[in-house]
């Protein structure tokens, strides 16, 4: 899922978290296998265009990684607590882990209580940064996890949009972790076809595979 630039009070590094999906599925038949090595450093290098915060730009790496992780069959918290083997190199990768860890712990502590578990994240972290736009897009992830498939991806993106921060890029941050994961089917077709420019969208989508090979 490729959301949109954030015009809801993020921070211009939100972006890049927004249309990180693409680069994980174009870069995976182009680079060495043990892709997420390296894809922290890109993923900073790409957000210090237009952030400075160590933490803000990692939070773009760490999420690189996430979606390669993700296209595993693991369990999405485990691929939180595997995926910090990959950010030791880089500033900023303390507080990207706590955040990270905090937004497994809370989900685990309010199985039946999203937006008490949203809001007690960000309490811990700012909803409008790149960070806490990640931490929340991937808790909402974490609930849509538990959901029926036939809900899974509204129920998810519903949470994931439940403050006052970087919605559009939380929304974003879980949508394409869920995507990675279950398969571009989780997305509801009338969701599709009310787009404005869906035929443009698809146009793009088919054009992406068609240069980097479908997901396997």
């Amino acid at each position: 899922v490729i959301g949109p630039a954030d015009s809801d009070g993020g921070s211009a590094a939100s972006e890049v978290l927004a249309h990180a999906a693409p680069l994980v599925a174009a870069w995976d038949r182009r680079v060495d296998p043990k892709m997420q090595e390296v894809l922290p450093g890109f993923g900073r290098m790409l957000a210090s265009l237009t952030h400075a915060s160590p933490e803000e730009t990692l939070a773009c790496g760490s999420l690189l990684v996430l979606l390669r992780l993700s296209r595993s069959p693991q369990p999405l918290f485990r691929n939180v607590v595997l995926h910090s083997q990959y950010l030791t190199a880089f500033p900023g990768r303390e507080r990207v882990e706590e955040v990270l860890h905090r937004a497994v712990d809370i989900g685990h502590a309010h199985p039946d209580s999203p937006e008490a578990a949203v809001s007690e994240l960000a309490e811990s972290v700012d909803p409008s940064s790149a960070l806490g736009a990640l931490a929340i897009g991937t808790l909402a992830a974490l609930y849509g996890e538990t959901r029926p498939s036939a809900t899974r991806f509204a129920d998810a993106l519903s949470i994931a949009v439940a403050h006052r921060g970087a919605r559009a890029a939380s929304a974003a941050v879980c949508g394409q972790l869920l995507g990675m994961y279950n398969g571009p089917g989780i997305i509801p077709r009338p969701w599709i076809e009310q787009l404005d420019l869906a035929t443009t969208a698809s146009g793009v989508i088919t054009d992406l595979l068609a240069a980097v090979g479908p997901l396997p």
